[in-house]
This record gives C-alpha cells, structure tokens and sequence, in this order.
C-alpha cells in the first residue's frame, strides 16, 4: 500500500513539474509582457525600485528566466548584491530548466556578475571584520581584555559560520 501511495505522490509531483513549465495562457503572458516593457522603461529612466516592483509582478504571473535577470538587475543596481547573486543564480538554472537545448543568454555576462558581486560582498565581509578586530584592539588596550576576548570569540564564530555557507 506504502508503494502505491508513494508512487502515486511521485506521478503528481512529475505531473506539477510539466504543468509548472506549461506555458501560460495567452492573458497572462500579455499582462506579464505589458508588466516587463513598463519596468524596462522605469530602469532605463533610473526608477529602479518602481521597475523591481514591475519585473516582480510579471513574474507572479509569468515564471520566465528572463524576469529573473531583470530583477537581478534592479537588485544589483539598488545594491541589494546578496539577493541579485540569487536572481541570477536562479536565472541560470532556470533557462537550463526551460530550455535544455539552448546556452542561457547572456550567460558569459552573468557568471562575471555573479562574480563580482561576490568578490564585492567578501569584500564588505572582510571589512566589516577588520572594524570589529579594530574594536576588540581597542578594548584590550583599555584593559578589558575579557570584553575583547568575547568579541574576538564571536567575529570567530561569524567567520566559520560564513565559511561553512
């Protein structure tokens, strides 16, 4: 009984899979374009927030790759740099998903973006850990060597736990 029940779940789940890469209907997908062409005009006149807000409503109705790039976009040009690696992460794999014959667009492009947004958050990482050991500096050189032991212990823990990511 286990088994069929399984099996079953497993025909529903590959089931949702197609469905979800199904084409939209013919509605959506004009909102959804209309939605896009607005956004593209809102970042191309610097209103970047106002067009992320566009690109996240034409993804709600239409799940393409394509939107996932442009949302990467806005979100690396609002420095929001963690979330724009994930966009664009996401767009790869999600071309890959939508079209498995075909290199994603752009491709050469994006895995430099994703990068050097990377090498950018490192570098704010390592940063802010040098502000933080400068701290502890500070606070042993003023004699409270078990306060600066504890931050020391925490910019630690922060650092393995960021490596372990």
């Amino acid at each position: 009984m286990k088994s069929i029940s399984l099996a079953a779940i497993t025909l529903i789940l590959v089931f949702h899979s197609f469905a979800a890469l199904a084409e939209p209907k013919p509605e959506a997908l004009k909102q959804a374009n209309g939605l896009y062409q607005e956004g593209q005009v809102l970042f191309r006149l610097g209103k970047t927030q106002a067009a992320l807000e566009k690109y996240e409503l034409a993804l709600k109705l239409v799940d393409k790759p394509i939107i996932l790039l442009a949302i990467a976009q806005c979100h690396r040009a609002l420095k929001n740099r963690k979330k724009a690696v994930f966009f664009l992460k996401r767009y790869l794999a999600d071309w890959k998903r939508y079209y498995p014959d075909k290199p994603p667009r752009f491709e050469v492009e994006v895995r430099k973006g994703i990068e050097e947004l990377e090498t950018e958050l490192a570098l704010i990482r390592k940063k802010e850990q040098d502000k933080k050991i400068a701290e502890a500096r500070s606070l042993q050189k003023m004699g409270k060597a078990k306060d600066a032991l504890g931050a020391l212990e925490k910019i630690y823990a922060e650092t393995r736990r960021s490596v372990l990511l």
